[in-house]
Parts: C-alpha cells; structure tokens; sequence
C-alpha cells in the first residue's frame, strides 16, 4: 500500500474511488465501507484510496471528549494493507482545513485525482459549522466534477440491533464489556506493543501503561493471545493494572502486539 498527504500531487491523473473518515478501531462499519471500497475499485478498474485524519476532528475541536486512539497508525495500515487498499491518504486536519465548507473541501478533493467514487456512510458529513455537507449535498457537488458519483454504505449493526460506531465501542471498552466490543469489531481487541518498552519478571513480561498509547481495557485478568517479533502466537494470561500490563509466560521473546479475547472471572464469578 502506498501513502501520502492530502494536497500532494501523488495520485494525479489516476482515476480513483475514494472513502473518506476518522476510521477509529476498524469496526464492522468501517470494514463494511472498506469492502467496498476495495470491491468497486476492482470492478472498474479503479484506484482504491482510503483518506483519513491527523487528528480525530471532534476530538480536536472540542466536540467529542478527548480519548486515547482504539488503534495505531501502524496497526491501521496493516489491515488496509491486508484489505488491499491501493492508497492512504493523510489529511492534516489544521485550523484552516476545520474551517472549509463541505463545497470547499470536495473542491479541493476533486483536483487531486479524477475521481469516480465517493463511499461514504449514511450519517457522514464534512465541512465546518453550518456550511457541512451531508449525502444529499456531496451528491450535488460531485456531480460537477465530471459527474463522479456518491455511493452510500449502510450502517453495520450489532446482534441487538445498535449502529456500530467508534463511540459504541469506546463506550463498551470503557465499560468492561469487552465481549460486547470485540462483537463491535469482529475481532479481539488488539494493543500495539512493537514501540513500548518492557521489562522482564521471571516469564513475564511488563510494560508501563504510560508506554501504550491507546484506550486500554479496565483493569483485570483477561485471557490472551500474544504474537511475538518472530512470528510465533502464544497463549497468555494479561494482568491490566492502573501503571502496568503484565503478559505471562511470555519469556524473553519481544512482543509485537496482543489480542485480548476476553475477562477472566473473578472467584466470586463475576
């Protein structure tokens, strides 16, 4: 997968479809717009391009409380990759790209590539304050740039029936409902550990949460399922503590990161 920035001159001349968001944690609704993403491309023979943010918009500008990320830039990139993502591209979200209306913005989209598609979800918008664009506006401007066309995705939802969305799960983690957030994304939660020190403890292995910089789990024993730098996919017990995570049994093999599949009960069985 190739990157860059929104602005550059990478993707000119290539005819694109292009899905645009915050993309926090890859949920099922993400994935769900990825898809097809991916599948559109492949169908007209299309650059696939997934834009997305320095910064979360509504955490930067006041409007959502300011969290740690579900995900990393690293982690993120892996499963674009994987998905098979043409481009990511970077928008760098300054106090004068906050300030652009909807029409603004998909202007200055429009002149980076010859854009074909936009996927978006149902309740997308873009652009600042009262000049934002929803589905029904972007449909309008789009069609002026040489008549690319507006897909809408539909929301994914949970097995009750809720829109899954990155506040959802944020919600469910910060809750310790870790079953319900791993049904949110399709997959256990993952912490990125390849840039966070640890020490060694016997087997164990400890990082200080200090070093983790995304939203972790309460604390408690979850089981756990640890990849290693080489490759190799252990078993393991995770201890979350307020300074400190614990992997066991672990020994002196670096880890890459660990998928947390879920609480262990307490012996009260709670």
């Amino acid at each position: 997968m190739n990157k860059t920035f929104f602005g550059s001159s990478d993707l000119l001349g290539l005819r694109t479809a292009i899905t645009i968001g915050v993309f926090d944690g890859l949920h099922l609704g993400h994935l769900k717009i990825i898809e097809a993403l991916v599948k559109l491309s492949l169908e007209k023979g299309l650059t696939s391009v997934v834009m997305t943010f320095s910064v979360n918009p509504k955490m930067a500008l006041g409007k959502q409380r300011s969290l740690e990320s579900l995900t990393t830039d690293r982690l993120f990139e892996q499963t674009l990759s994987n998905m098979g993502v043409d481009w990511l591209c970077t928008i760098d979200f300054s106090p004068q790209m906050s300030k652009l209306s909807g029409m603004a913005f998909i202007d200055r989209l429009c002149t980076l590539s010859k854009v074909d598609s936009v996927l978006v979800g149902k309740n997308f918008r873009c652009g600042a304050g009262s000049e934002s664009a929803g589905p029904v506006q972007l449909r309008r401007f789009l069609a002026a740039h040489d008549d690319a066309q507006l897909v809408e995705i539909d929301y994914a939802r949970s097995a009750d029936g809720q829109i899954i969305s990155s506040s959802l799960l944020r919600e469910q983690m910060l809750a310790g409902r870790l079953d319900k957030a791993n049904s949110l994304l399709g997959r256990p939660y993952c912490l990125d550990l390849a840039s966070s020190p640890s020490s060694q403890d016997g087997s164990d292995l400890i990082y200080s949460t200090d070093s983790i910089h995304q939203l972790l789990v309460p604390q408690g024993s979850y089981d756990a399922t640890v990849f290693l730098e080489d490759g190799r996919a252990i078993g393991s017990l995770l201890e979350m503590r307020s300074s400190y995570l614990r992997l066991k049994g672990i020994g002196s093999a670096k880890a890459d990161k660990v998928e947390i599949l879920q609480r262990r009960s307490n012996q009260n069985g709670n």
